[in-house]
């Protein structure tokens, strides 16, 4: 550019161009968060249909499961939030296919601690803290955890 100066007015036409440029003309935008379903209290099975969405729990009376799509599709995401704690637990199973990953624990007034997971089935026990979560992602054969910050109640089996 050398030094030749631009003005300000010139500056402005150049954003209010740029502004204008990006049309989306039918696009979809792919892993944008589409919605909250209700808060699971019972065994609930997932669908593809529920992909990026943040699946809320709060279980009070019994243990409940949540199964996840029988085929693991490269791409399809689910977070799992806690809503409410409980001395009960929420099982997360991925029927025959594994959740692969690591995940932070970490207890109050104790240190965080790091720990891999390579089961069927990942649990939010019985220690289990509102806010509480993890995010996993099919790779088309297993799931993977991307990220999961969760109390001592954390488990795999």
């Amino acid at each position: 550019m050398g030094t030749k100066r631009v003005g300000l007015a010139r500056t402005q036409a150049l954003i209010q161009n740029l502004k204008r440029e990006l049309t989306m003309g039918g696009s979809t935008l792919a892993g944008v968060k589409t919605g909250m379903p209700s808060t699971v209290t019972s065994d609930t099975t997932l669908a593809v249909a529920d992909s990026g969405k943040v699946i809320r729990f709060d279980i009070a009376s019994a243990d409940v499961t949540i199964t996840l799509p029988t085929t693991v599709t490269a791409g399809l995401t689910y977070t799992f939030l806690c809503v409410g704690a409980s001395a009960k637990t929420l099982f997360v199973d991925a029927g025959s296919a594994s959740i692969v990953g690591a995940a932070v624990t970490f207890a109050v007034g104790s240190s965080t601690s790091r720990a891999a997971y390579n089961e069927t089935k990942l649990g939010f026990s019985d220690n289990h803290l509102v806010g509480d979560r993890a995010t996993i992602i099919g790779d088309g054969t297993n799931w993977r955890i991307l990220d999961a910050m969760c109390g001592p109640g954390f488990t795999a089996s």
